[in-house]
């Protein structure tokens, strides 16, 4: 053995070739700390110290690095100051530097996920194997990416300036035939297969086949650009990365790419300093500490979802019912899972139709590079049109996908239940607003029933309300918390309820808005104002994408359940666009024109049809005021959702708003409360009270101000 630590084991393996290991014995994961440091120094002195080591393999006993350890790592950061996080990072840069500048090839054997500092080193070696089914990348959500140690600078010189940047602002890791094209990886094989096809690499490199010096030299020099190419390059990088309205007004954002823009020139020494100092600057921004409290909260997440599985029932066969866009949503997401679907169809047309619809959003996928050919293919195989009830007998869930109509659905789950053979069969109702405790009463077994609200429209497809009536059981909750995970969503614990938790706290956001336009603010200036505070899109284009029926549908559900602060007469703006057959972005007119269901065109045809509501005299109302009223209706009914136990935790009705559209350097309603202060915040509303009960301060705010405690408690303790 050529070095025994704590974290770090060197040993000879054949034919000149050594093994590089992490495997912390002090922590369950690997990770970046003094004593891992300690050690990954004294690794390197004895490899120098042993001249017949021809090559090297870097490789991990275990995913090199867990979410809870990343973060308090990167929390651990916030508290220090800029010189002791400057010394730090030239210690760690500097080994990071050493490994790299070894006298003979080195390989990156990627076996489990690296996300976060670990891929880091795995990009300081000279190539990379890894299995078919891990995942590599940064830790990034949709608040943003956190810095890097090292990979601003190494990675656009290893796979090019435009990938970097792609991969930087992916909000999901990227496939592996994608890292594989641009050169971030070299092989991708099976797991058993991938210490042969390491050691393959290295005998190759040894003796002179691959030329590693070359491309290690590549690696670290400057990018060929002359100033008025990077000057051009980045003007074209930062209009298409800042079109994405969740990176356009976050600071963190933009001060990683002016890193990029300022180090891409500069010699690889030059350029880690400069990332050092960019490190330095942006761990101590308000927005860094919102994507830090997002991991906090997607570990939280995490945590209670593991739990769900250990009860969840394995689901294997499924079916659809319905054939509307919702309905093909899901069949592609259960199909590309490799779970076998039947599709309910009526006819061969309508099941011909059902697949064809399939079979365009997977090459949608495909062409994202979210999907191999092969996975596309595996897909289709996956999608089975029947035409009975009978046939579907015997599958493991059932998702009724029909539209919002009561009496259709629940015909349609009577007559499923009626036919179903297995007793453990769930069915689950894509609803937005109907009772699932009110559906549940229709059912012979109400216990295998609950709500799944799949909130395509405006989550971007990846949240999905889970809904439990009065008589859902326990395990019917795991089973369909964990199959909707098992999908790629972000299934989130909602009790019955109006508007379940979603449309609940979004309705008076939307109400507001309404209010001000009515008091006569300009829709667009107020799009403007919201969208510039971080929101992805204004409240005006929001309703837009729910369309004007849901949203009248929505007013009268809530403002007849919760009349005392949602009261609506339903002759506002978005009626008078209703009655003129502006429905939104689907039917191309709304507050917006939208060319081919795409660009927002302004239509100054809707000034004329919503002048009936807007006063002569039109009332000067603030750039803070619009902010404060529209913030404040949704941060209260939030609140209230906590209070009555809609949604459990704070952790997670922050992760739920994330998903549409809620201000990426705000964290979520409970966090923009907590960086406020709550006494603070309390005193905010009682300035907007006059305006109604929807900005009184809940009671378990006043609770919490009297007792000193926080909104993120529960889940602390």
């Amino acid at each position: 053995m050529i070095h025994i630590g704590n974290a770090i084991t060197v040993r000879m393996l054949q034919n000149g070739i050594a093994e590089f290991h992490f495997n912390s014995q002090e922590n369950l994961v690997n990770k970046f700390d003094h004593a891992t440091l300690e050690d990954f120094k004294a690794a390197l002195d004895a490899i120098d110290s042993q001249k017949d080591i021809q090559g090297l393999i870097v490789t991990f006993a275990k995913a090199y690095s867990a979410l809870d350890a990343e973060v308090k790592t990167y929390m651990d950061y916030c508290t220090k100051d800029e010189i002791t996080i400057h010394d730090e990072l030239q210690e760690l840069f500097s080994l990071l530097n050493r490994l790299e500048a070894l006298q003979l090839p080195t390989v990156a054997v990627i076996s489990e996920n690296l996300i976060g500092s670990g891929f880091d080193i795995a990009l300081v070696c000279d190539y990379r194997v890894i299995s078919n089914t891990s995942q590599l990348g940064f830790l990034t959500t949709d608040f943003g990416v956190l810095p890097t140690f090292s990979a601003t600078t190494r990675l656009p010189r290893l796979i090019g300036l435009e990938a970097a940047v792609q991969f930087f602002t992916a909000k999901a890791p990227l496939t592996l035939e994608w890292a594989q094209a641009y050169g971030l990886v070299d092989t991708i094989t099976h797991e058993e297969k991938i210490i042969p096809a390491a050691l393959d690499i290295i005998q190759h490199a040894i003796h002179g086949e691959f030329d590693w010096k070359k491309e290690r030299k590549e690696k670290i020099a400057p990018l060929q650009l002359s100033p008025i190419e990077q000057f051009i390059a980045f003007h074209t990088i930062k209009t298409k990365t800042f079109s994405q309205n969740a990176l356009m007004h976050n600071p963190a954002s933009k001060l990683l790419l002016n890193t990029l823009q300022n180090s891409v020139l500069l010699n690889a020494n030059e350029a880690f300093a400069l990332e050092i100092d960019y490190f330095a600057q942006a761990i101590k921004r308000p927005q860094i500490h919102a994507v830090i409290g997002s991991l906090q909260t997607t570990d939280f997440y995490n945590t209670q979802v593991l739990q769900y599985a250990d009860k969840a029932t394995p689901i294997t066969h499924t079916a659809l019912l319905g054939t509307n866009t919702a309905a093909s949503q899901i069949t592609t997401e259960i199909a590309t899972r490799n779970k076998s679907v039947l599709l309910k169809v009526s006819t061969a047309e309508e099941g011909n139709q059902a697949v064809e619809s399939v079979r365009d959003r997977l090459y949608k996928k495909l062409e994202k590079h979210e999907i191999s050919i092969q996975e596309l293919g595996n897909a289709l195989c996956q999608v089975h049109p029947t035409y009975s009830y009978e046939s579907i007998a015997k599958v493991d869930f059932v998702i009724e996908s029909l539209n919002q109509h009561p009496k259709s659905k629940v015909q349609a789950i009577k007559e499923v239940e009626s036919q179903i053979v297995t007793k453990d069969t769930i069915i689950a109702s894509n609803t937005s607003t109907i009772s699932i405790t009110r559906l549940a009463k229709t059912l012979q077994r109400p216990t295998q029933f609950i709500g799944m609200h799949f909130l395509d429209a405006i989550s971007n497809h990846q949240c999905v309300e889970v809904v439990y009536g009065e008589e859902t059981s326990q395990e019917t909750i795991a089973t369909s918390m964990t199959f909707a995970k098992a999908l790629g969503k972000t299934p989130v614990l909602i009790k019955d309820g109006a508007g379940f938790f979603i449309y609940r706290t979004l309705f008076p956001y939307l109400n507001a808005f309404e209010n001000l336009v009515e008091q006569g603010v300009d829709f667009q200036k107020i799009d403007h104002i919201m969208e510039a505070f971080g929101w992805h899109i204004g409240p005006a284009a929001m309703i837009d994408q729910l369309g004007t029926h849901q949203f009248m549908h929505m007013a009268e559900l809530l403002s007849e359940s919760y009349p005392e602060r949602m009261q609506n007469d339903f002759h506002g703006v978005t009626s008078l666009l209703h009655r003129a057959e502006r429905f939104g972005y689907q039917s191309c007119l709304g507050f917006y024109q939208y060319k081919n269901q795409t660009n927002k065109l302004i239509d100054t045809a809707v000034y004329e049809i919503i002048d009936p509501l807007i006063p002569d005299e039109r009332e000067t109302v603030s750039h803070h005021e619009i902010i404060d009223r529209m913030m404040l209706a949704l941060c209260n009914e939030t609140i209230r959702c906590l209070e009555d136990k809609t949604i459990s935790t704070a952790y997670e009705a922050d992760l739920a708003m994330s998903y549409i559209g809620f201000p990426n350097s705000k964290g979520g309603p409970c966090r923009y409360i907590e960086q406020m202060g709550i006494k603070e915040y309390i005193a905010l509303c009682n300035t907007y009270t006059h305006l109604g009960k929807i900005y009184e301060a809940p009671q378990m705010l006043h609770d919490l101000a009297k007792k000193n405690q926080n909104l993120f408690r529960t889940g602390e303790q």
